[in-house]
């Protein structure tokens, strides 16, 4: 697929990136880390004046965050620092482009086979997005996904969406999006990134998380407790959150990077 510009321009076409995914044996997913966890596919959607329509879904075998895809493969991001490249992504303002994922049940469970004809969509950014907007992103991904009649879609809000997905859940459900999370398949305590810490436990809601880390009330041996996990979190020894995560997130990729133990606790 090469994606068009009003003026011409595209997007390379790579093996590591295509516009269409299936559901459930997708060969883009994650490779398992942990037996029976949830798996996914990341996706960019570029802003005008590229095709806001077109899905890219990258290898996440081969690239496992966005950055790394984007400044690799994707025009408008190539050699962008990761601090150019979270300013034209994770906030409203000269936004250049929506991240999110694809997140799709275990592959087996107890008793097997475990086969659950559903999947999330995610969408990552830490400014909340209008509920008219994730409602028509929502649309673009699910039409981007082959899957069989019957198939549930789910919107799996992030954190920095939560609130607008719970004040507006009644909207959102009259669309035909049912709101929920990763929670659903993994009942109880959940380990996104295994490992062991010591340090002094603190709490911080996680708006404040980066005010406490700037202003050295959290710091890198600390534990931190919070009542949810934002796109970002600085490095400490280990995250306990009260509600639940995702495995691709950018959070627990890093956690399982430097071996910092990160658990839900429910």
């Amino acid at each position: 697929v090469q994606a068009g510009l009003a003026d011409g321009g595209e997007i390379p076409p790579s093996p590591y990136w295509k516009d269409r995914i299936v559901f459930p044996d997708e060969e883009f997913r994650a490779p398992v880390n942990l037996q029976g966890e949830p798996r996914w596919v990341k996706f960019t959607i570029l802003a005008a004046p590229y095709d806001p329509n077109i899905v890219y879904f990258q290898d996440c075998g081969e690239y496992e965050f966005h950055y790394h895809f984007a400044v690799d493969l994707v025009t408008p991001f190539i050699g962008m620092t990761t601090r150019e490249f979270d300013e034209a992504t994770l906030y409203s303002a000269g936004r250049k482009g929506i991240l999110g994922a694809v997140i799709m049940p275990p592959d087996s469970g107890w008793p097997e086979p475990f086969a659950l004809s559903e999947y999330g969509i995610q969408f990552v950014g830490r400014d909340a997005y209008a509920k008219e907007q994730i409602a028509e992103l929502f649309e673009i991904v699910k039409s981007s996904i082959e899957a069989e009649a019957g198939v549930q879609a789910f919107y799996f809000p992030a954190y920095e969406q939560a609130a607008t997905a719970e004040e507006h859940k009644a909207w959102f459900e009259s669309q035909g999006i049912p709101i929920s999370s990763a929670s659903r398949w993994m009942p109880g305590n959940v380990i996104y990134s295994t490992g062991w810490a010591l340090g002094e436990l603190k709490y911080f809601q996680g708006t404040n998380i980066a005010h406490a880390y700037q202003t050295g009330q959290l710091e890198p041996n600390d534990i931190l407790l919070t009542d949810g996990v934002p796109a970002e979190v600085p490095f400490v020894a280990g995250v306990i959150s009260l509600s639940p995560s995702t495995p691709n997130s950018h959070v627990s990729i890093l956690c399982r990077t430097y071996g910092g133990p990160f658990v839900h606790v429910a």
